[in-house]
């Protein structure tokens, strides 16, 4: 901070610093710019100068800092300080002025290669994914999204585009696969129906001719990086399970939707409450029909056996409401608004799927409904995003990148 004034001793010129200590000074600077100032100051101040030189001297100081600091701005604007009087000049000088630029540096799409997405060998996971950009956009681009549905319903009102609407018929097709492919009955087991395996097979084939009736033709290209993002989103036919991998690379493949223009900043909260949840019930729906293993479970001390993120977005739809974390286990508001909250929908599949007392099958839930304030669960649940999700090995060393999604520091 520069601190200037006028007492009864005379004009003072102060700075000051963050840990508290001062200097005096005839002239002084801060700032990213400092440097190139003061040794125009040290150039040309002298005792007795005029008003008119000083501005000038502090005119040339400041304009030195601008063309050699890009921290320092681009106009001037000078203070002076008088025995009883204070004049401020805006836009003294206006040295670097933003000009049209000569030229469009826009291009057309299809300029950059899309690469088909692969997966890293766990040497190269295991230490890139944490300082990778894909990591950072990732954690954005979710963190972005939940801050977007703050307060709001699946029923509020906000802009639901045609693209938004288009994906959710994509899911519908998906769903529809289900009627066609319907589960083994002769088999009996607890997890893991084979039938899973044709409806797997049967989204594999079709998704690159889904993609190009979503995409326009000029987003195409594009096909080759997005099919094995949506195509992983349903769960594993090796294993026949599912879990917070799977809805992963289904987030990814939103982000990548958004990186290649289909989707806008406009869209945030219509992908999360429309086709986010739309895909939810796409998913839950197939963990019920073909009874999916849960992959990765922690059992009672996870989160959830199959989602993540409908309890990360729900409790940000939470804010701001009359309701406390404590309703949210609560069988009368998970069946009265169960289609409003993501949260709730989550609740509403666990209480379907497991019998006993709720504090028994999901305590990690339970623990939560005891947190006083639903911007304290927000937080909480995107730290351990990170850190259960993101940051764990079994879950990431699934995960292709290609140039959208890309692995590079």
């Amino acid at each position: 901070l520069i601190l200037g004034g006028y007492d009864v001793t005379g004009p003072h010129l102060f700075t000051i610093y963050p840990h508290g200590s001062t200097d005096k000074l005839p002239y002084v600077t801060m700032g990213s710019g400092s440097l190139a100032a003061m040794s125009v100051f040290e150039s040309q101040w002298r005792p007795g100068l005029s008003r008119d030189e000083a501005v000038e001297m502090v005119k040339d100081a400041i304009e030195s800092g601008i063309f050699n600091d890009l921290g320092s701005g681009s106009n001037v604007d000078v203070c002076v300080i008088t025995k009883g009087d204070v004049e401020y000049i805006r836009g003294y000088s206006q040295p670097n002025q933003r000009v049209a630029k000569e030229q469009s540096y826009r291009f057309p799409a299809g300029t950059t290669e899309f690469i088909a997405p692969k997966t890293r060998t766990p040497a190269e996971e295991a230490t890139a994914m944490d300082r990778s950009s894909a990591y950072r956009e990732i954690v954005g681009f979710i963190e972005q999204l939940s801050s977007s549905i703050a307060g709001k319903r699946v029923s509020s009102s906000y802009t639901v585009s045609a693209n938004v609407q288009r994906i959710c018929q994509l899911l519908d097709k998906a769903e529809s696969w289900i009627i066609e492919n319907p589960p083994d009955t002769s088999l009996s087991s607890r997890f893991g129906n084979q039938s899973f395996r044709k409806w797997e097979a049967e989204a594999r084939r079709r998704t690159p001719q889904l993609l190009r009736d979503l995409l326009p033709e000029s987003c195409h290209g594009a096909i080759v990086e997005l099919t094995p993002y949506l195509t992983e989103a349903f769960g594993n036919a090796t294993r026949i399970d599912y879990g917070s991998g799977h809805e992963l690379s289904f987030v990814v493949w939103l982000l990548c939707l958004c990186k290649i223009g289909f989707l806008e900043p406009t869209d945030s909260a219509a992908i999360v409450l429309v086709a986010f949840q739309r895909y939810l019930a796409v998913c839950q729906n197939l963990q019920r029909t073909y009874r999916l293993e849960p992959a990765g479970s922690h059992g009672v001390w996870g989160l959830d056996d199959y989602q993540f993120l409908p309890f990360y977005f729900g409790s940000s739809q939470f804010i701001g409401s009359n309701f406390t974390p404590a309703d949210s286990i609560s069988p009368e508001l998970v069946n009265k608004l169960g289609d409003d909250y993501l949260y709730l929908q989550g609740i509403r599949f666990i209480m379907e799927m497991k019998r006993g007392p709720f504090f028994e099958h999901s305590r990690q839930l339970y623990d939560i409904s005891g947190v006083p304030r639903w911007e304290k669960v927000n937080q909480g649940l995107g730290k351990m995003y990170k850190a259960e999700v993101l940051g764990k090995f079994p879950v990431v060393q699934h995960l292709q990148f290609g140039s959208l999604f890309s692995i590079a520091s």
